[in-house]
Formats: C-alpha cells, sequence, structure tokens
C-alpha cells in the first residue's frame, strides 16, 4: 500500500467521523465550555469560540472532500476540467476557514496591496511566516479576490489535513519534508515552469514558523553569514536561499507580502488563552520587477528584501504597542 493510500485511509475518516459526532455532541460541547469559560473567568469565552471553529473546520473539510469527490467522477478524461475546479475548492474551502476567524474570533484584516498588481501575473510570493494560521492569507487575499492560481512551497505535515493533502496534490505544489528541504529544490524551482498570467508561486522563505527563539539561536549558530543576518533581524528568520533563490532566477516578478498581527499563534494552546481574540491584522504587499532582481548577487539581495520586510514587522510591532 502506498503511503499516500495509506495516510487517507486515516485521516479522510477521521474527519467524516470526527464531524459527525462533534455535530451530534455539539450541544453538550457549548454547555461544557460555557461553563469552562465562565468558571476560570474567561469572559472573552476562547474554549466556546474554539469549539465553535473545531466544528466549522470539519465542516469544511468535510464539505471540500465531497466537492472534491464528485469533481473526481464529473471530470474523468478531463484533467483541465479537474485542476481548474480544484483551485476553485480550494480557494473556497480557505475562504470559508477565514470568515469563521473573522465572525468567531473576531479577527480583523487590513490588506494594503502598496502598489503591487496581483491580478497582473505570472509572478513569485515571497511571505513571511508567523503563525499556525497565516497559511490562509493568499488565498484569501490573492487567490480568491484577484483570481490567480497559486501554486504553493508547504510542509510535508500540513498534508494530514485532508483536504489540501487531496486537493494540494491534484495541483502543482510541493509538500517539502523535514531535513531534505535542500533535495527538494529543484521541484520548487519546477513551480516556475509554464507559469501563465493568472499563475503565481508562493514559497515562506524562512521555512518555519518564528518564535524568539528560534532567532536567537540563529543569532548563535556556527555559520558565521547565518549569525550575521540573524543578528540584523528582530521579528523575521533569515531567508533560506535555495527555494527562493531558484524561483527568483526563474525571471519572474517577486511580490513580498509581509503580515502582523498573528505572532504567537503557533499552535491550539495559545488559541485556548484568547490570543486570537480581537486580533487586528495587517498584512502589506510591495512588487519587484524582474528586471530589478540583482541576479549577480541574489542571496545578499534576497537578504535585503528580507530586512525590508522585518522592519515593516517591527514598525507594525512598535505602533501596536504604542
Amino acid at each position: 500500500m502506498s503511503p499516500l493510500l495509506r495516510r487517507r485511509l486515516i485521516t479522510i475518516p477521521t474527519v467524516v467521523v470526527g464531524f459527525v459526532l462533534v455535530t451530534a455532541l455539539l450541544p453538550a460541547l457549548v454547555v461544557v465550555s460555557l461553563l469552562a469559560d465562565l468558571l476560570m473567568g474567561r469572559l472573552p469565552l476562547p474554549i466556546t469560540r474554539l469549539v465553535g471553529f473545531g466544528w466549522w473546520y470539519l465542516l469544511a473539510e468535510t464539505a471540500g472532500l465531497g466537492f472534491l469527490a464528485m469533481s473526481w467522477l464529473v471530470t474523468v478524461g478531463r484533467p483541465p476540467a479537474r485542476i481548474r475546479q480544484a483551485y476553485a475548492i480550494q480557494s473556497r474551502w480557505a475562504a470559508a476557514l477565514g470568515g469563521a476567524l473573522r465572525l468567531l474570533f473576531g479577527v480583523r484584516f487590513d490588506f494594503e496591496v502598496g502598489g503591487a498588481d496581483l491580478s497582473a501575473g505570472p509572478y513569485v510570493v515571497l511571505m513571511r511566516h508567523a503563525s499556525i494560521v497565516d497559511t490562509l492569507l493568499p488565498a484569501s487575499f490573492i487567490a480568491r479576490p484577484f483570481g490567480m492560481r497559486l501554486r504553493y512551497v508547504l510542509k510535508a505535515e500540513l498534508l494530514a489535513d485532508p483536504c489540501l493533502d487531496v486537493a494540494g496534490n491534484r495541483l502543482p505544489n510541493v509538500f517539502v519534508r523535514r531535513g531534505r528541504a535542500g533535495a527538494d529544490i529543484s521541484a520548487v524551482a519546477a513551480l516556475a515552469e509554464d507559469l501563465g498570467p493568472n499563475d503565481a508561486v508562493l514559497l515562506y522563505p524562512e521555512g518555519t514558523r518564528f518564535t524568539d527563539a528560534k532567532l536567537d539561536r540563529l543569532k548563535s549558530s556556527v555559520n558565521p553569514k547565518i549569525a550575521r543576518v540573524a543578528s540584523s533581524l528582530t521579528h523575521t528568520l533569515p531567508p533560506r536561499p535555495g527555494g527562493a533563490a531558484a524561483l527568483a532566477k526563474a525571471g519572474y516578478d517577486i511580490v513580498f507580502l509581509a503580515h502582523r498581527g498573528l505572532e504567537g499563534l503557533a499552535g491550539v494552546k495559545d488559541l485556548l488563552g484568547g490570543a486570537l481574540i480581537g486580533t487586528r491584522v495587517r498584512v502589506e504587499t510591495w512588487r519587484v520587477a524582474a528586471a530589478d532582481v540583482d541576479v549577480d548577487r541574489l542571496e545578499e539581495w534576497l537578504v535585503d528584501q528580507w530586512q525590508r520586510v522585518d522592519r515593516w514587522v517591527a514598525t507594525e510591532a512598535a505602533a501596536a504597542e504604542a
């Protein structure tokens, strides 16, 4: 049995059965979570909100899997139609989860295009990674409003999400496994082939979520280049040059996507603590023309650009704390 089939035989039934059980138990779960919030004096009701989001997530997963199954049946012998429908289903799935964040947690999103025309591709998106939920931002603010078909470079751990697994493997994406990122560079570079005017490739140059502890470790790295770059940053990790450089060499414009407001959301524990409630998330982009990408000193150029991302985040953080 292939690893893909073995994985899906676990993740898909788990999600569907989980949705049925949580739906049947939802009234009791809401009562228990309300009591827990009140007994702990948590009037913003973080546990109750998380129960609601958990049910909505399972609903979105189950519905997404159903639509993907129907799409597979009705597009037999029509690969372009199957791919087109997979993009649409993926976009609606992300929009549904983003809408739940707004409704249940009161998250406010401020998106600034910053003069970048995100409707005109192809281009490469290099995005900051600071949270378990910022993977929803590209679909919500680039793919859906501008009709762009995003090709993602994502961690292989996300294959545990069956919707991402099924839709993601129907589309030109790369799921990178820990410890072998270098071996996947050729696959990442291949994502930039045959891009059309509605296509873009998205990569998280840091390779992992930002934390202060990770940045401190990199500042003490035995690699002097990494230590030097890390010491120049305060709110981001040094960009890993492999995949980002491979995509930058493809000759497309590069869009940098910076955001601030989702820090501290490393896992469910942070959601239980109410860290997301009422959060204001600022998102800004800027676009660098392909002709302005310094291919002769690409790694240094990427660091220069990433330092601009870091300065933007630092400025936003200071303004939020003022």
